[in-house]
């Protein structure tokens, strides 16, 4: 049987937050009326709740970011009548001399190029240039 300045040590050792029994009685801690809430005896979010509105929020910029890719070949046709234009000068002679499959896998090589440029900027210029340009507009010139 551990004596009460043993106890004192030992409590005194352990945070509150590590100790998972009261060790001069033997049971479970009691938890503290702000971890728990009242309602249903549910722990309370560190948060407040707030991670759940984290969640949606990031799950609606995923839904409008790659809607809008993914969805804008839809529109890619009705925006050329409309506009009275190709594709794009650089994308139609590409496509025309080496096929879809080809043009896409150049468009790849770029941006992979420019993203593998970006490692090494040693300024934000730089950045700008390969990360932007080369990795952004030049991919989809040829995607």
């Amino acid at each position: 049987m551990p004596t009460d300045n043993q106890r004192r040590e030992v409590n005194s050792l352990l945070s509150d937050d590590r100790r998972p029994t009261d060790v001069s009685v033997g049971r479970p801690k009691a938890r503290a009326k702000s971890e728990t809430s009242l309602e249903h005896g549910l722990p309370t979010p560190p948060d407040g709740g707030w991670g759940w509105m984290v969640v949606l929020s990031s799950f609606m910029i995923h839904v409008i970011a790659d809607g809008v890719s993914y969805s804008f070949g839809v529109f890619l046709e009705d925006l050329t009548l409309y506009f009275d234009t190709g594709h794009g000068p650089i994308v139609s002679a590409l496509t025309n001399v080496f096929g879809c499959r080809v043009t896409t896998m150049m468009g790849a090589i770029v941006a992979s190029l420019g993203f593998i440029m970006s490692i090494f900027a040693p300024n934000i210029f730089f950045m700008y240039f390969s990360f932007g340009i080369v990795a952004g507009k030049l991919m989809f010139v040829c995607l």
